[in-house]
């Protein structure tokens, strides 16, 4: 299939490497700038096309599927502009900056013709289908997450638009701790409501959004809570405890632990930063045999959009119980 990559930062490379290594065809790569693309371009010995505008690329170019790994604020509008052109579209995380915004891509996928998939790349790991497996059929009484991460001053500043409300669209829960959030949700259910603060502990005056969440809600059959900072001295693995009636399963990183048996991921090699995982691999070969076979890719609008809808509600609690 043609692909082409819009956006051409650090979670690029990822997504290259990984196409590259699954056979597809990079036929245009696409970069406000240009020299970012040229890069990539001779890193790989591309034979593919540059771009600095998204969509003329679109326009000109014979493209089957687009992936886009632009600044959040742009990812919606691109997104939307590629499915009207019934272009098939995989969508870095966070698929919205704001609820309009999720409305907008839901009816975007339903008057085209191709897909629209999203990069929760964590449920494709094989500690958290393990864990997935094992839970489907049992009664969850308890869940628990925190993510423990580092984000200095520079992170933000060398940016250009992280920290921002108008272009990241908030801190630590949309973009690191939307991954956990989202396993959470898939392990044991959305819920109804929810209580939660957020706060500034480290970069105050720097940043504009939340460096620490907390968040408490009710599922079927007990409680579930997330603490998130990226106020942490580094970056530890992130960690989900279950309770089931009669069992405990925890995950770390990319391993599970099921009652003391221990179940660890594949060979695949890393690609990109340690604490990104290997699950880009695999949910970019599951969207592409998903769009060859004609089936419907597992985690589109509506099921990205999960995640998303407890974060705005999260932005809203302020310490009250809050309906999503």
């Amino acid at each position: 299939m043609k692909t082409a990559i819009i956006g051409c930062g650090a979670i690029s490379y990822v997504h290259v490497e990984a196409l590259i290594r699954q056979g597809i065809d990079i036929v245009a790569l696409c970069d406000i700038k240009k020299e970012k693309a040229q890069i990539i371009k001779e890193k790989h010995s591309l034979d593919c096309a540059i771009y600095t505008d998204y969509q003329q690329m679109l326009k000109v170019q014979e493209i089957e599927v687009v992936h886009i790994c632009t600044p959040h604020y742009l990812h919606a509008q691109m997104a939307e502009y590629a499915l009207a052109k019934n272009i098939n579209v995989l969508l870095e995380k966070p698929a919205s900056i704001n609820e309009k915004e999720i409305d907008m891509l839901i009816s975007a996928q339903a008057n085209s013709k191709a897909q629209l998939g999203i990069c929760f790349q964590n449920r494709y790991l094989e500690g958290n289908k393990d864990a997935k497996v094992f839970l489907q059929d049992k009664s969850i009484c308890g869940i628990t997450g925190t993510l423990f991460w580092c984000r200095d001053k520079d992170y933000y500043s060398l940016s250009g638009w992280r920290g921002t409300k108008e272009k990241e669209g908030g801190g630590v829960l949309i973009n690191q701790a939307i991954h956990t959030l989202d396993l959470m949700i898939w392990l044991a259910g959305m819920p109804e409501y929810l209580t939660a603060t957020v706060s500034n502990r480290h970069l105050q005056g720097i940043i504009e959004v939340e460096d620490t969440a907390e968040c408490f809600w009710e599922i079927e059959k007990g409680n579930a809570m997330l603490y998130a900072t990226t106020a942490a001295s580094k970056n530890y693995p992130i960690n989900i405890k279950i309770d089931s009636d009669s069992h405990t399963v925890e995950i770390t990183g990319e391993s599970c632990e099921i009652d003391g048996n221990k179940y660890s991921d594949s060979n695949i090699s890393m690609v990109g930063k340690q604490y990104w995982g290997i699950g880009h691999y695999k949910l970019i070969e599951d969207f592409y045999s998903c769009l060859k076979e004609g089936r419907k890719f597992p985690i589109g609008i509506e099921e990205g959009a999960k995640a998303l809808k407890m974060i705005f509600a999260i932005y809203k609690s302020e310490g009250q119980r809050i309906k999503i």
